[in-house]
């Protein structure tokens, strides 16, 4: 079988240079292939690619399977019998083919909604223990707090015909509305989770701006009291999406801030900021709303509301600018690329890739540029600006359909696919082969690079993909700059993606030593924005 994984099966260990002792950080990043490049492996390598481009010639192709929480696998083939479905469950012979046990139907949603990606080999072993144990807990506190609500709203609840009614009607209506807030959060922990690690600073500012859109809905009640139940839960609501998105983003900051693992203790001060904030905060509202209420207006409010809504949200994009992250994620990692890259091509006549002369070649090899430091990469990474905006343009976790621009993976697989839906049985081949040796495979088209992501691929190796893209968006730009129209290469252009993915080999510990070099920390696994598509190849 032919597992894309692990050195021991038929695949292309890397042969890159590698300059740094394998103690250091940024070797343990490298792939355990790339650190074998001076073994007799790298000879056998040849030899096993010619045994699979033979095997592909006489008939044994390889087989891709697509694997896609919630959808049924999707099969691509580039060879042998063409029996059996390619949208994903039998083979020539009536089989399930291997790989194909993907979870599919209301488990796999729930399974995806209720348990963090990797689960569980991403948590600790007590985690589903706990979670089934708090669910109950969650119902009997909401319960406890129900039924305080209803005895503080009849107690004022007076002077408004039958006490009892009111009380009960006001109680139902904000119990009504809380639930509704509840949906929020419900809503938020579903559908995101890993956004949050990769981009704290960005998600807390849309969180804001979703709070001043509750907080508007909920002072309209003022205007409109006779829609309370209506303003209040959306407004309700509203909030508690963006405190679905603020509570995650906060202990991914107090987790950075814990730099001798005391979370404990960062967690217990952030109380006391957090606290000692809130007591002026209420004070000043006392004093504010009694001033209020003497003038017997309160039409001011929506106005005096309002500029102090955008004074507090202009705080908060000045606290979160004082951020200064030394792990990578999708933005830093792009930063960084593209600055290597710079300086491997302007140190190597501008090309960085397989035409060099043998000794400007082994020069920037050797060479490790000056990349910009945390301090200085954390100062420009534009807050506001989604990941898959930073050039280089890249996204991760694709499907072969996307990766080569077609609109249906279901119209794959048999090898006749029409130009432009996607890659046909040699294409297929020819780019699977090139990426043998990696954990994902790439190409370029529209002017970003669509990564297609091997199944147990580690985020380390894919940095490898990030610096390709930083080296394809550097060369295609200077070819368009040139008048060549390089920027439109499509997902076919096999030369431009040999070149690039020769000089990601060559140059890649080198980006790593000059990370390294720069301070940046390389023990932790960088967090990467990654669709949840995944493929695994075998020879058929």
């Amino acid at each position: 079988m032919w597992q894309v994984q692990r050195v021991q099966t038929p695949l292309l260990p890397r042969t890159h240079l590698s300059g740094r002792p394998a103690s250091t950080a940024a070797s343990r990043l490298r792939p355990r292939a790339q650190q074998q490049q001076q073994s007799p492996a790298s000879s056998t390598a040849a030899a096993v690619a010619d045994k699979v481009r033979a095997a592909n010639g006489a008939g044994r192709g390889v087989v891709v399977t697509q694997l896609t929480p919630t959808k049924a696998p999707v099969v691509f083939r580039t060879g042998g019998s063409t029996a059996g479905t390619f949208n994903g469950v039998s083979n020539a012979a009536g089989e399930e083919p291997q790989h194909q046990q993907a979870r599919t139907g209301p488990l796999a949603v729930l399974r995806q909604l209720y348990l963090p990606e990797g689960f569980p080999a991403t948590v600790t072993s007590d985690y589903l223990p706990y979670q089934l144990v708090s669910v109950p807990t969650h119902i009997t506190g909401w319960l406890s707090h129900s039924l305080a609500t209803s005895s503080l709203l009849k107690a004022v609840g007076i002077s408004a015909g039958p006490v009892g009614v009111v009380a009960a009607s006001a109680a139902i209506k904000w119990i009504v509305k809380d639930g509704i807030g509840a949906a929020g959060r419900f809503v938020v922990g579903g559908r995101l989770g890993r956004e949050f690690d990769d981009d704290p600073r960005r998600w807390r500012m849309v969180a804001e701006a979703i709070t001043t859109i509750g907080l508007a809905l909920e002072i309209s009640t003022t205007l409109y009291p006779q829609n309370f139940l209506l303003l209040a839960s959306t407004g309700n609501f509203t909030k508690a999406v963006a405190k679905g998105m603020g509570k995650p983003v906060f202990r991914v900051v107090q987790t950075h801030f814990a730099a001798t693992g005391n979370v404990g203790a960062v967690a217990a001060k952030e109380e006391v900021w957090e606290v000692s904030a809130q007591l002026a905060g209420y004070a000043a509202s006392v004093a504010l709303l009694q001033s209020l209420e003497g003038t017997g207006s309160w039409q001011p409010v929506v106005g005096l509301w309002a500029l102090v809504q955008g004074v507090h949200v202009l705080f908060r994009f000045a606290a979160l600018s004082q951020l200064r992250f030394a792990t990578l994620n999708q933005k830093r990692a792009c930063a960084l690329a593209a600055a290597h890259v710079a300086a491997v091509r302007g140190g190597s006549g501008g090309d960085g890739h397989g035409g060099l002369s043998a000794s400007v070649d082994a020069a920037a090899a050797v060479a490790t540029p000056v990349l910009p430091g945390v301090e200085e990469v954390n100062a420009a990474e534009p807050m506001l600006t989604p990941a898959g905006s930073v050039r280089p343009r890249m996204r991760l976790g694709v499907t072969i359909a996307e990766a080569w621009g077609s609109g249906d993976d279901k119209k794959q697989g048999s090898g006749a696919a029409a130009v432009g839906q996607g890659p046909g049985a040699s294409e297929l081949a020819e780019w699977v082969g090139l990426y043998e040796a990696e954990q994902y495979l790439l190409t370029w088209r529209d002017g970003a690079a669509w990564v297609v992501v091997k199944r147990d691929a580690a985020p380390p190796a894919l940095l490898q993909a990030v610096w390709q893209a930083a080296w394809l968006d550097a060369a295609t730009s200077s070819s368009n700059a040139a008048g060549n129209g390089g920027g439109s290469s499509g997902a076919a252009d096999f030369g431009l993606l040999k070149e690039s993915l020769a000089a990601a080999r060559r140059h890649y510990p080198g980006f790593l030593a000059a990370m390294e070099s720069a301070g940046w920390d390389l023990t932790a696994p960088p967090v990467l924005q990654m669709q949840q598509t995944r493929v695994v190849v075998e020879s058929e």
